[in-house]
């Protein structure tokens, strides 16, 4: 994975990042990723309010690996195009733990969610729903690959 981040962050972008920081962002993703279990189980709608903060969680996680800085921006997704073009044995260093459907899902969120922020709609930050047990998922700052395939960066661009 240091190797797809070397190619795919400059030097300066990789910035660092303690083992703090990383155990923080995995405890945020095993959360979210459990959310978006929950809610895909539950038969919810990606627009509901819980669906919502999940989002809205989901694109601060985005911001806050990428700190609004394009070069940040421009890296994750060199990131995840070098990823794919991986061969696929070596695609899974780590674990996407979603499934196709639950991926869907929070992509669809993620669109509702940016598409009412930006026609004025209320910013939804009630906490994470459906408290289920802890899992799935690692987290990787600027020295690591990031998350799923459709995390979108800062202005839409997937």
């Amino acid at each position: 994975m240091e190797e797809l981040s070397r190619k795919s962050y400059s030097e300066e972008a990789r910035g660092p990042g303690t083992e703090e920081d990383q155990r923080r962002i995995d405890e945020r993703y095993r959360a979210l990723y459990a959310g978006v279990k929950c809610l895909v189980a539950q038969g919810d709608d990606p627009g509901s309010p819980e669906a919502q903060a999940l989002a809205a969680e989901a694109l601060a996680l985005i911001e806050e690996f990428t700190g609004g800085d394009p070069e940040i921006a421009a890296g994750l997704q060199r990131s995840w195009a070098n990823y794919h073009s991986l061969p696929f044995e070596q695609q899974r260093p780590f674990p996407i733990p979603l499934t196709a459907e639950e991926q869907e899902f929070l992509e669809r969120a993620k669109a509702i969610y940016q598409e009412r922020r930006s026609s004025g709609g209320a910013s939804p930050r009630e906490g994470m729903p459906c408290r289920s047990p802890r899992g799935g998922g690692q987290g990787a700052l600027r020295g690591g690959a990031h998350r799923t395939a459709g995390d979108p960066v800062p202005g839409g661009a997937a």
